[in-house]
């Protein structure tokens, strides 16, 4: 039953989120750029039928620049701007863009160059083919140019490293029936995530979310039994062809599993029904574990180089090596969990 605590109109959160299958996997991206994991927390704030737009947009702003202190001149905000030549559904945010002009205007920047446009892909939030649904407000760091993939570089034109996705507001205004019609809500919403990881990377002045301390003790400590030394993201380390970056993205992709395994059984040992925790059923808990410490044994089995085959390396960290007893555990006790 509900408490009191879930009747507010306001609530803030973090949410621990794995992406190793179905509509949301990221399981083959990491290691290959700088902000992809299997395993990530993402920090949120919610308003149900409270305030909105204004409050959600200035209180971000707020946060990052106010109180954080994140130079203005390398935000970028994104609003909703659809292609009516492609169908896309609604009309375009001009009260999101009113809020972040003044903001940015508040800095002595020019918000036409500030906020950007985005499409129904990057900025139109649906939960499906029907329900809730809205557009929504990205916040971008500019990494400097330094990490520019090339001329047409941009925010909604690559997936390069520049410009860093740090927040996403989701403005959920609207109810979509099945035809495709769409009728606003009574009580507009306000769903917003920010990346723990990435957020945690800017603010140490790191490039890769794979830098900062939630990620380097394992790298270190894998680097260190491996007998070489991590070098830190430089901004051609997303050329995986690189033999120097290929040693670099494994020992990357080999840290998000353990991080990713690490707080998995974390939880399902501290918790004695790990469903309380509003986890899917346990076979496909058991199958998301099992992608996670084959992905990593994957990762650490890859030849040293990629011109030799036939060396080949293992590494269990001993922070680790108490989540395969916790593998085999939860093998056998499937059937209580659910």
């Amino acid at each position: 039953p509900y408490t009191t605590l879930f009747r507010s109109a306001r609530a803030t959160d973090t949410q621990k989120c794995i992406r190793a299958g179905g509509k949301h996997n990221d399981l083959e991206d990491v290691g290959y750029d700088s902000y992809h994991h299997t395993f990530f927390e993402m920090l949120g704030n919610w308003s149900f039928g409270d305030y909105f737009k204004k409050e959600a947009i200035r209180w971000a702003w707020e946060l990052v620049v106010e109180r954080w202190g994140f130079p203005a001149e390398r935000l970028y905000a994104t609003v909703y701007a659809p292609d009516k030549t492609k169908g896309d559904p609604g009309e375009f945010d001009q009260e999101a863009w009113d809020y972040w002009a003044e903001l940015f205007r508040s800095r002595g920047l020019d918000p036409d160059v500030q906020i950007v446009h985005g499409n129904v892909k990057d900025n139109f939030w649906m939960m499906g083919e029907t329900g809730p649904c809205g557009p929504c407000s990205e916040i971008y760091v500019d990494q400097g140019a330094d990490m520019s993939c090339g001329p047409d570089c941009g925010i909604g034109k690559c997936d390069c490293d520049r410009f860093l996705e740090i927040w996403n507001l989701v403005f959920t205004q609207f109810d979509q029936s099945a035809d495709g019609t769409r009728v606003a809500l009574a009580n507009p919403n306000i769903d917003t995530g920010m990346g723990l990881e990435r957020m945690a990377a800017v603010a140490q002045g790191k490039r890769s979310n794979f830098d900062c301390d939630l990620f380097q003790e394992i790298i270190q400590y894998a680097a260190s039994l491996a007998g070489v030394s991590y070098s830190f993201s430089a901004p051609d380390t997303n050329d995986v062809l690189h033999s120097a970056s290929f040693f670099q993205c494994q020992r990357k992709r080999a840290a998000n599993q353990a991080h990713a395994n690490y707080y998995q059984f974390a939880d399902a040992a501290h918790h004695s029904s790990p469903c309380t925790l509003a986890w899917p059923p346990a076979g496909v808990r058991l199958f998301m574990f099992q992608r996670a410490f084959r992905a990593a044994k994957e990762t650490l089995t890859k030849s040293s180089s990629p011109r030799r085959r036939g060396s080949r390396i293992l590494i269990w960290p001993e922070s680790i090596r108490p989540s395969c007893a916790l593998s085999r555990a939860a093998a056998s006790t499937t059937v209580a969990w659910q």
